[in-house]
């Protein structure tokens, strides 16, 4: 039973430092920049590698031909190229992470151990 309970901390540790990998790697990600264009620079977004939109920049000559559908897609086509590129980007810093290791997506275990670290914090 003794045996079980100090597995259970040695894991509880281990889920701690990996905690700690894991913000250490979302603030990297938080410093990556990814740049979408669409209608050869009309519109312009920025995202990081957490997904998070930084800017958007829509050129004011778009407004005027008043073709809101036009903005739409526009829109959609600067996102699209902006995430597709956070994403390699973000694959590529992960890859440099964890020595070229195929690592599945394991957001969910990150969103946990995030919330565990957070509680610890909450906690001190």
């Amino acid at each position: 039973m003794f045996s079980a309970i100090t597995n259970f901390g040695s894991m509880i540790k281990k889920m701690h430092q990996i905690g700690g990998k894991v913000k250490e790697m979302n603030e990297k990600c938080r410093e990556i920049r990814a740049i979408g264009t669409a209608g050869a620079g009309l519109v312009k977004i920025e995202v990081n590698g957490l997904y998070e939109i930084l800017d958007c920049t829509i050129d004011p000559a778009v407004f005027s031909q008043g073709d809101a559908e036009l903005l739409e897609d526009l829109f959609i086509t600067a996102m699209s190229e902006a995430m597709d590129q956070a994403r390699e980007k973000h694959s590529e810093m992960m890859q440099s992470l964890t020595g070229n290791l195929e690592i599945p997506e394991l957001d969910g275990l990150k969103d946990l151990i995030a919330k565990i670290t957070d509680d610890d914090a909450d906690d001190a």
